[in-house]
Formats: C-alpha cells, sequence, structure tokens
C-alpha cells in the first residue's frame, strides 16, 4: 500500500509517498501560497500530483491521501475550521482533494498528526498513550489514548500550549494570561534573553546574535546553552521549570505512557528535557511521576507519518 501524506505548515508544504511500514519513498517540498484558500488547494493538488506521477505507476496507485494541517480541524467532515497561519476558514480541503484524485482523503490537526507519527514509528512507539508537546514559536498538542488519536468532543482536545501556569503572567496570543506557551514557547524564551542581555553584556547570547539585541531568538539562545554560555542555560533552565510543569499536568491529568518533547525549541538540546524530567519526578502524584519524558524521534517527518498511518485505518 502506498499512500501520500501532505504537511501543510504556515511556511513550508511537504508532500511525501509512504508505505504502510511507515517507509517514505520520496520526498519534496515548496513554500506555501498564502494568497487565498483556492490557491493553495490547488498548490497542493500540484504537489501531490508531482510526485505521485513521478514515483509511482500514476495516481491510480495510491490507497490514500492524507494531509497534516496547521489549524482547527474538523476530522469528521474534514474541514479547516480555521488557521491562524493559512487562508483557510471552513473550507472543505477533504471534499476538494477528493475530487481531485478521486481517492480517500483524510484531513488532520498538524500537532495530532506529529503525535500519532510519534506515538506509531517514533519514540512513542509500542506506548499506546502517548502525549506530545511541540515547543516551537507556539506549543501544540496531540493526545494518543490506546493507539489512536484524541480529539474530543469538538475536535479541540490537544491545546496544551494554552494551559495556564501562571494567571498573573504574561499575555498570550489567544487572550488569557499566563498560558504555557506564552510562559515557554519560542518567543518567550527569546523575550527573556532580551530582558537578561540589557543588564549584562558578558554572555555568548549578543556575540551569537550579531550584538544586535533585536535579532536575539530562541535559537540564539540555544547555540549559547551548547556553547557552555552560563546566561543562556540558566534562561533554559528556567523555561524548563515551565515546561516541567506542564508536563506533570499532563502526567496528572492523563497518566500516559509516554510525554513527547519535539519541535525547533527541543531541537538538540538537553536542559529541557533533563529538567522536565526532574519536574515530573519530583512534582507529580505518585502513580503518574513514572512517565517516560523523551524526545522526539522523527523531526519534521512526524506529521507526514502521522497523517499517512490515518490511512491505515
Amino acid at each position: 500500500m502506498i499512500f501520500a501524506a501532505c504537511d501543510l505548515g504556515g511556511t513550508n508544504t511537504r508532500a511525501a509517498l509512504i508505505d504502510e511500514t511507515g517507509r517514505i519513498l520520496s520526498r519534496v517540498s515548496q513554500s506555501t501560497l498564502q494568497s487565498s484558500a483556492d490557491a493553495l488547494i490547488d498548490s497542493v493538488i500540484r504537489l501531490i500530483t508531482a510526485i505521485a506521477t513521478e514515483d509511482c505507476p500514476g495516481l491510480a496507485a495510491l490507497d490514500g491521501i492524507a494531509v497534516a494541517v496547521a489549524g482547527t480541524v474538523d476530522s469528521i467532515s474534514g474541514t479547516v475550521v480555521t488557521s491562524p497561519n493559512l487562508p483557510f476558514a471552513d473550507t472543505p480541503l477533504r471534499d476538494r482533494l477528493s475530487a481531485a484524485f478521486g481517492r480517500p482523503v483524510i484531513i488532520e490537526n498538524d500537532a495530532l498528526a506529529a503525535a500519532l507519527g510519534e506515538a506509531r514509528f517514533g519514540a512513542g512507539r509500542g506506548a499506546g498513550d502517548v502525549v506530545m508537546l511541540a515547543i516551537g514559536t507556539g506549543i501544540g498538542g496531540g493526545i494518543v489514548v490506546d493507539g489512536r488519536p484524541y480529539r474530543g468532543t469538538a475536535g479541540g482536545a490537544g491545546e496544551i500550549g494554552h494551559m495556564v501556569i501562571d494567571p498573573a503572567g504574561p499575555l498570550c496570543a489567544c487572550g488569557r494570561h499566563g498560558c504555557l506557551e506564552a510562559m515557554a514557547a519560542g518567543p518567550a524564551i527569546a523575550a527573556r534573553a532580551r530582558a537578561a542581555v540589557k543588564k549584562t553584556t558578558d554572555t555568548a547570547i549578543l556575540e551569537i546574535a550579531g550584538e544586535d539585541i533585536a535579532a536575539i531568538t530562541a535559537e540564539t539562545v540555544g547555540r549559547a546553552a551548547a556553547a557552555g554560555d552560563p546566561l543562556a542555560q540558566g534562561i533554559l533552565e528556567a523555561v524548563a521549570e515551565i515546561i516541567g510543569v506542564g508536563a506533570a499536568n499532563i502526567a496528572n491529568l492523563l497518566n500516559p505512557a509516554v510525554i513527547i518533547l519535539g519541535g525547533g525549541v527541543m531541537t538538540g538540546d538537553k536542559i529541557i528535557l533533563e529538567t522536565a524530567r526532574r519536574v515530573v519526578r519530583d512534582t507529580a502524584l505518585a502513580p503518574n511521576r513514572d512517565a517516560s519524558i523523551v524526545a522526539a524521534a522523527l523531526g519534521g517527518d512526524a506529521g507526514l507519518l502521522g497523517a499517512a498511518s490515518l490511512c491505515l485505518k
């Protein structure tokens, strides 16, 4: 069996041909078109058509198509309800793609698709009950229960980034204060670093940022921490404490076997992982503190693999 999977993000759109074992046969990517929903859908159709024609005996060889979308998805109707970074609003994406290809199509939220990919082929393989946090510009989440995606009553489950950690904390993009995302995502790390650098210039953070405070990002902090910079390491440890509180809350609420930390902020970093493990071990209730806290294993392929795995059902 061969499936076409597409990961439709705000910046890039990626597609791959994947078999039933999770093996990626080929892949292609392009910048995401933002002009209109119709233009974006047409570009997805062209991308899937090109990869299927090149690497399969035609589109008829596809057993299904799955698309992971950054946004709120109604997986029953295949509609993208809304997306903060894509020109979709109540867009019947499944119907449009089904009409174009004449094949079964599944639409899923990208964070849940990534959690499924890690649960079935990556860091959570064999665990059954898995929760994933994707920590990047925001904090996405996906819940897998007994190997199946958990979407909630109206498809809104897994908004882990909007778990309130401190009601008096910073304003979040959702309009509330002190959400996990507002306190521990990439922009929060960068804001901490900018504030800290204004008090001292004795740090590699500023050097890596080209002596420009405004150019400091979470990646800048990560690079400085990897180079042994004490200030950068302290910033990551402080953020990791917050992530650990969120992970402990998840452990107490769901008691998963595995909590996976992924996303761009986690790339190559052990400070966040080790600190989060300690916080969960020290603060979660006794039955829940044994949750395994691990780093994601599949990188950017998690969403593609997770989406494709839904076609197997």
